[in-house]
């Protein structure tokens, strides 16, 4: 399974509008909480605008299908797993060496042409014990030129452990209404017409994709102090456990019973690989930047002449 070459929009998608979820419910409760971790989840795109978060509409229909807000996690692991691999540099041979050990092996070649004819009239003791002789010099191994080489595919990835306790029965609503949000976005969409598997046609859709921040909640900056510098992602892992209490407790919510504490683990990985955005040009003798982007970010700017980023797909 793979993109296919030609884009297609999910028509069922065009017509959603987004969902917005925070918990807990109570908005007065809400506002009280100093910090947040929020999660947008926009329609999948190759656009890099998309991907770089310049086109994130807050509201209408078919892009963001969710913006969810919890208190910041009890866990919010970030790693950089760069994927290295053992090659030989050929910029590091020295520019004799190749013609140097030619030379050598040419040279043992005829070596041996002219010494094997007369060791055939030698007696085999005396060659075996020549050859413990020569042996002990025998020293000589192959050059070693491999170095660690950066292979692409590397991306960073995230674990993110939330946890949900209700203190009421809308607090275990919405918090139910949280998971459900994370476990079905992490799944593909289709779009079919048609009855049964002979007649008609079905489409599968790519999962949409999530931009992660830390912040207030009534902000739209990220605290990167908090939660790193995160780019696209798209979220690879769920796992829910509705029994987050050591004992199975419950509370009731119109006659019915439901789940007092969630914990949700969640890992996302970038889409595109992340690098480290370098000063430009026209800002030359700044300090090194420890900024990180993914590359439709950076795009074909690299100069500082204010291009923007890529706007291919």
């Amino acid at each position: 399974m793979g993109l296919k070459p030609v884009g297609i929009p999910n028509p069922n998608s065009l017509v959603e509008s987004s969902r917005v979820l925070v918990y807990p419910s109570n908005t007065t409760v809400a506002n009280e909480i100093p910090l947040y971790i929020k999660f947008t989840c926009t329609e999948y795109s190759s656009l890099a605008l998309s991907r770089a978060g310049g086109i994130i509409n807050t509201g209408g229909y078919g892009n963001v299908k969710a913006q969810i807000a919890v208190p910041m996690s009890t866990k919010f692991t970030s790693q950089t797993a760069m994927r290295y691999k053992q090659e030989e540099n050929p910029n590091s041979i020295p520019l004799l060496q190749s013609y140097t050990e030619d030379l050598i092996n040419k040279g043992l070649e005829k070596l041996e042409g002219i010494v094997a004819p007369i060791l055939k009239n030698i007696p085999a003791k005396y060659l075996k014990g020549a050859g413990k002789i020569g042996g002990q010099f025998n020293q000589l191994i192959d050059s070693d030129y491999n170095e660690l080489i950066l292979q692409s595919g590397s991306k960073r990835s995230f674990v993110i452990q939330l946890y949900l306790p209700c203190l009421n029965d809308e607090d275990s609503a919405r918090a139910g209404e949280i998971t459900r949000a994370f476990e079905a976005l992490a799944l593909p969409t289709t779009f079919s017409f048609g009855v049964g598997s002979l007649a008609g046609f079905q489409f599968f859709f790519h999962p949409p994709m999530w931009f992660i921040g830390v912040g207030a909640l009534d902000s739209i900056q990220n605290d990167i102090d908090w939660s790193s510098q995160p780019q696209a992602s798209v979220l690879t892992n769920v796992a829910v456990n509705r029994v987050a209490i050591d004992s199975s407790s419950f509370t009731a919510i119109d006659g019915s019973i439901k789940p007092i504490a969630y914990s949700i683990s969640l890992n996302f990985t970038e889409i595109e690989a992340a690098v480290r955005a370098q000063k430009t040009l026209t800002g030359a003798g700044s300090p090194t930047s420890f900024e990180i982007l993914n590359r439709s970010s950076v795009g074909g700017d690299s100069l500082g002449l204010g291009f923007g980023p890529r706007g291919g797909i």
